[in-house]
């Protein structure tokens, strides 16, 4: 009996383990800890080298249709003789978590990247960083075995962590906040900020301009002095609607001016380094694309895939029909300068974090323009952004897609404060702020349209404790929308309980966007001497690039890569995966963030990374 017993615990036992590994694709044993000399010898021995060049939002619709005609010889020659296919991006698609994703190879609730902006104490909105990463990125791993790597301009790059190599963060690149953020967090090493600036001072704004005025049409009505402004220096009432209403295309050429500026600015302060320091692996992210795809897909005039009832003026369509087009065309330039630098013992390996699709309506909504006609919103001498120092109450949502809004009202006895430090609100808490929530409640509550005579709102109240919970903490009102709104073209007005009447559309906006995210035509493109000819990528998920990384460098991979990812296996060729099979370890060790219990100065960067974020939907 004792004996039948044992068969039957041995057969259970054996049973269990197969189906661990019919569910997890991998031998629970073959996980070993990780020995970084080892594997630095295993990576010296394959003597390979990596680029990953990083295009936000490109792909495969318009980059195949732009082929056809002959535009893109670059992105061809990679295709044809290497390997490529789509990538299937991850929902929610917010760029700086999927970035962060690809080079972890861990899902957001892992990395700890989860959205652009996080709630801080008593609800300060503070940007997502490096700080907040805790899972180790590819640049972390290759530190950690003693080899070279460089990055340029990283999504949640900054403050650029120390590297044997260089690291150029997201921060840089774009002058988020230069002016007040610490300049030694902004790239590493110091040494490298010389030579930055000297490529700094030639792709500047006006540079932009030259690649930019050939492209677009006649723009002889617009006021020229108007197109000289900084492009982040038009966000009245806290909001975008006014200026793309009042000044759009004054906004759209600045816009469209930085997102040539800047991937130049990568692409070659990343080629320069990466020749100066001699990197085993690189990783370069371009913006422009995603951008440049939001607001520029409708009036497309070289790819006519365009759906029918999507309207597009005739002058628009004169001067930004060929904005897309000239954009992958310019992008397929930058991966030629790049080309030019990359060895017989290098793997290019491109990727998109998500797809573009055509969008018919996009509803952009901001209550901070009428919270500030209402008079609970002031602004600061220059009349353009809010001023929540001396605000009665601000929007706090973060969420564009969503028809509730949360509004924050300001305290001063609850230590509400800025990035800074500077202490905000308006109101003490208690009887003031019940006062004020009271105001503000049955004001909202009295709003309604003039033309269609429907309220505004079908629901103003305070946030239910569910409510608060989702929400951190935050909002002491919260404002539903009538959705019956959205039928209109927004030509209406808005009737305040004084009689004075608001232009519906300075709160909100019709097709703001053209472009919008799809998860499912990501490009993955990957062509070196590992590479076969002319390969079809199929299966493909964000999860699986840092492993198949660290597979082309002969390195072993994280057993927690594999939870969701997998390596790529079938777009390499054989003999070197005989001569360098996949291993697998446990992990490459705790992530301990360097500058973690550092005093790093960031005062202003809120402020500029909201009004970035701003211009391209994310946040209101």
């Amino acid at each position: 009996m004792i004996e039948k017993n044992y068969i039957k615990l041995f057969l259970l036992s054996s049973l269990l383990l197969l189906l661990m590994v019919g569910c997890t694709g991998k031998s629970p044993t073959t996980s070993q800890p990780i020995d970084l000399e080892t594997a630095r010898t295993r990576m010296l021995d394959a003597d390979q080298k990596v680029i990953l060049l990083g295009v936000d939002g490109l792909t495969w619709r318009k980059l195949n249709a732009y082929r056809k005609q002959g535009l893109m010889p670059n992105f061809d020659k990679l295709i044809e003789s290497g390997a490529s296919g789509k990538l299937e991006s991850l929902n929610p698609m917010f760029s700086i978590s999927l970035w962060t994703t690809i080079v972890t190879g861990v899902d957001y609730e892992t990395h700890g990247v989860q959205y652009f902006y996080k709630f801080g104490n008593n609800g300060t909105m503070l940007p997502y960083t490096n700080l907040d990463r805790k899972e180790k990125a590819l640049w972390n791993i290759m530190d950690d075995l003693d080899e070279p790597s460089g990055w340029v301009s990283w999504w949640g790059s900054w403050p650029a962590e120390p590297v044997k190599g260089f690291n150029i963060s997201n921060y840089f690149i774009a002058d988020f906040g230069f002016r007040d953020v610490e300049e030694l967090s902004l790239y590493y090493p110091a040494e490298i900020g010389e030579d930055l600036q000297i490529i700094k001072n030639e792709y500047t704004s006006e540079w932009g301009e030259t690649k930019l005025d050939p492209i677009i049409g006649d723009l002889s009505k617009i006021n020229r002095e108007n197109l000289k402004q900084d492009v982040w220096g038009e966000f009245k009432y806290g909001s975008l609607n006014w200026v793309y209403e009042n000044n759009k295309n004054s906004f759209l050429y600045n816009f469209l001016r930085n997102d040539f500026r800047n991937d130049a600015l990568a692409m070659n302060a990343g080629l320069q380094m990466m020749e100066k320091y001699n990197t085993r692996l690189t990783g370069i992210y371009l913006n422009g694309v995603d951008g440049v795809s939001h607001k520029f897909w409708k009036y497309d005039s070289v790819d006519k895939a365009i759906p029918p009832d999507v309207e597009v003026a005739s002058d628009d369509q004169m001067m930004f029909g060929r904005v897309l087009s000239e954009y992958y065309m310019y992008q397929d330039d930058l991966l030629g300068q790049l080309l030019e630098k990359v060895d017989d013992k290098t793997t290019l390996m491109i990727v998109s974090d998500h797809g573009f699709q055509s969008v018919e309506k996009s509803n952009y909504i901001s209550l901070n323009p009428l919270l500030h006609k209402l008079g609970f919103i002031s602004f600061n001498d220059n009349g353009e952004k809010t001023d929540l120092k001396t605000s009665l109450v601000h929007e706090v949502t973060i969420k564009p897609w969503d028809q509730k809004r949360f509004i924050r009202i300001n305290k001063k006895s609850n230590d509400f404060k800025d990035i800074d430090g500077t202490p905000l609100g308006a109101v003490k808490a208690g009887k003031e702020e019940s006062k004020v929530r009271r105001e503000l409640t049955g004001i909202l509550r009295l709003l309604k349209l003039k033309k269609k005579n429907i309220p505004l709102f079908i629901d103003v109240r305070k946030p239910s404790p569910q409510e608060v919970n989702q929400n951190d903490g935050q909002g002491d009102i919260v404002a539903q929308l009538n959705r019956e709104i959205f039928d209109s073209n927004f030509v209406d007005e808005i009737i305040c309980p004084d009689g004075t009447t608001i232009p519906l559309n300075m709160v909100a906006l019709r097709n703001y966007h053209s472009g919008n995210h799809d998860q499912f035509d990501s490009v993955i493109i990957v062509n070196g001497p590992l590479v076969k000819e002319g390969y079809k990528i199929k299966d493909a998920r964000m999860y699986d690039l840092t492993p198949t990384v660290l597979a082309m460098l002969g390195l072993p991979v994280g057993d927690n890569m594999l939870e969701n990812g997998k390596v790529l296996k079938g777009l390499f060729k054989e003999d070197f995966l005989e001569q360098f099979p996949v291993e697998i370890v446990i992990s490459y060790g705790e992530y301990e963030n360097f500058y973690l219990g550092t005093d790093i100065s960031a005062k202003g960067v809120d402020e500029e990374i909201r009004d970035i974020l701003k211009s391209i939907g994310y946040l209101q």
